[in-house]
């Protein structure tokens, strides 16, 4: 099965490459490939992505890089890939189960492809097949909204994903120092409205509360 936003162009071949991709390894059940920005066709958005456990960070991998063939041409293996586009076969499906509802916006695919990954699928950026995608180039960076996505989905990802004790407490200091900083020194008067989300993100991942947020601004 194939996830594909709406808001992509795709190249005439990128299905087919990775469908082979999956066909060629027997090891290989989920695959994605580079997706670029559209209003910057040589700039990558993502090329696969990476799980820093010891931070709680994900990363998409070449973010904003100009592609000059960093990234070989052999599919390789990732943490996970992108839900903007995502191919696995029916099996690693059926094994994982569907995506987590109560995410409804950012990580979901992150946390089902670890999910994924413990029952047995291998997941690769295939590095031929190409997307792009109309993302903006940084207007989500300040917005609210996806500050507020982000910072509760992170931590939904990772009590499923069965994260650490430090690096729990790792996010916990960072998530602390941020908000200390924005709240008191004047240079980031300007992330008042950011701050604001992040605390409610983090009381309502307290409070159980998951899915789509109503009232959420910027």
């Amino acid at each position: 099965m194939l996830l594909l936003n709406n808001d992509t162009v795709v190249a005439p071949d990128f299905l087919d490459l990775m469908v082979g991709a999956l066909e060629a390894d027997p090891n290989a059940d989920v695959a994605g490939p580079t997706i670029y920005y559209y209003d910057a066709p040589a700039r990558v958005w993502s090329a696969g992505g990476v799980v820093d456990w010891a931070r709680g960070d994900t990363n998409n991998v070449g973010l904003n890089e100009e592609d000059r063939g960093q990234f070989g041409s052999a599919p390789r293996r990732v943490d996970f890939v992108t839900g903007c586009a995502l191919l696995a076969d029916r099996a690693t499906w059926a094994r994982a189960g569907l995506f987590d509802g109560r995410f409804f916006m950012y990580f979901e695919e992150t946390e089902w492809c670890i999910r994924a990954a413990k029952v047995g699928a291998g997941i690769v950026h295939v590095p031929q097949a190409k997307v792009w995608h109309k993302i903006p180039l940084h207007a989500r960076d300040d917005s609210p909204r996806v500050h507020y996505y982000m910072t509760r989905n992170r931590l939904l990802f990772l009590k499923r994903s069965g994260a650490g004790a430090l690096t729990w407490a790792r996010v916990g200091f960072s998530y602390a120092r941020t908000l200390a900083s924005w709240t008191l020194r004047p240079r980031w008067r300007g992330k008042r409205a950011q701050r604001d989300m992040m605390l409610r993100a983090i009381a309502d991942y307290a409070r159980g509360r998951f899915g789509r947020a109503e009232a959420l601004a910027g």
